[in-house]
């Protein structure tokens, strides 16, 4: 303290002021509105978002989007009846998601492009559902795949079913997959685009070969078949960059030929968790040349499960698998066998073979261990507690 003259007692010395305490964030304080402040930005930027696509639309197509279209993307009103029900309604300004609407590719190109000029950094999930946008839809969507992290627009999630999709427009995924330098997109589907056909799967699987981001592709009913299909899904197993954990394959005809392929790419895989193969006319031939293929591809796929150590759920139902190419797989999957799978949880298979072997070899969420060595631990151990208290 300081004292003047008189003697008075004067005001501390700013350098001997004691230092002031900073408030903390209460509920009624800044945290509650710096929350509302967020809330208005991210309605801001999604107006604004909209009245970019109404422009967009009226320069690329030459009419303003419909008002179907646009309640679609822009959801129902609040005060609608059921609107919190309808599914991303609370998340509708992260998804963007149509149904059934023809959108075709200048309007896909105005959503492209509109999302680009408003910097609309929330989004994190694009799907559209036999929208029919064809080639020329996906060349835009790329551009935002490709240019769209420098504007802080970044999905992770990329939806393209029943679109009309050919090999052309996977080819213009695996150019923004790979060498496009996309590191943001996690989830790729391109279910039931028929005219896709092993030249489109190829395409993609080069692009995504080399890709650090993306954790699950899904081609299910996409027309690929045989060795073509199986020598694709090779190359991108055997990848020692990518760090893909889901890959579905259903509804395709990957036949036992494309199946030993696929096998032989799973000895060495090290990221792959789930494998979906369900309906792949993976079927027994009982002509004798036909039959011996179909066993060979049964022991190539035992000797897999045997090696690899990170396969969680294999999925073959829907596959004419014969009680004797079960019985190859038996020393895999067996919970008796000393080289059995112990990571795999999740195997599905037909249920045309004997009660006996489908035990044996099904399994529904648990791992292959023997249920005689678990009965052996837990008795020893209740021993080790009763000497304890002796």
């Amino acid at each position: 303290m300081q004292k003047d003259r008189k003697g008075l007692t004067a005001t501390p010395a700013l350098d001997q002021m004691p230092p002031k305490k900073k408030g903390k964030k209460g509920k009624g304080g800044k945290g509650k509105k710096n929350d509302k402040q967020k809330e208005e930005e991210d309605n801001a930027l999604f107006d604004l978002f909209i009245n970019n696509f109404k422009k967009a639309s009226v320069k690329i197509n030459g009419s303003p989007p419909s008002v179907a279209i646009l309640k679609v993307i822009k959801g129902p009103s609040s005060d609608e009846k059921g609107a919190e029900d309808l599914p991303g309604w609370y998340d509708r300004k992260k998804n963007l998601q149509v149904v059934d609407i023809r959108l075709g590719p200048a309007l896909c190109r105005s959503i492209c492009r509109s999302l680009l000029d408003s910097k609309y950094k929330l989004l994190q999930r694009i799907s559209l559902v036999s929208c029919e946008i064809f080639d020329a839809g996906v060349t835009s969507l790329c551009e935002v795949l490709t240019g769209g992290s420098t504007v802080g627009v970044k999905p992770t999630i990329l939806e393209l079913v029943a679109c009309g999709i050919t090999s052309k427009g996977c080819e213009h995924l695996s150019l923004a997959m790979g060498s496009g330098g996309n590191t943001c997109l996690q989830k790729l589907s391109l279910d039931h685009n028929k005219a896709m056909g092993n030249r489109g799967y190829q395409s993609l699987c080069i692009g995504i070969r080399g890709n650090s981001s993306l954790k699950t592709l899904s081609v299910k009913c996409c027309g690929l078949e045989g060795v073509g299909m199986g020598n694709a899904t090779a190359l991108l197993l055997s990848s020692s960059s990518t760090i893909l954990e889901n890959l579905h394959l259903s509804e395709n005809k990957l036949t036992p030929r494309g199946l030993s392929t696929v096998a032989r790419s799973l000895k060495k895989n090290t990221a792959l968790k789930i494998l979906g193969l369900a309906e792949n006319n993976i079927d027994a031939d009982f002509e004798a040349e036909g039959y011996d293929i179909f066993m060979r591809s049964m022991n190539h796929l035992r000797l897999a499960l045997q090696l690899n150590a990170t396969l969680q759920s294999l999925d073959l139902s829907f596959n004419t698998i014969t009680e004797d190419g079960a019985l190859q797989l038996l020393p895999a999957l067996s919970p008796e066998s000393a080289e059995r799978n112990n990571t795999l949880k999740w195997f599905k298979l037909t249920t045309l073979l004997s009660q006996t072997t489908f035990k044996q070899l099904s399994r529904m969420g648990k791992t292959g261990g023997s249920k005689k060595g678990k009965g052996k631990g837990k008795g020893k151990g209740k021993k080790k507690g009763k000497k304890k208290k002796k």
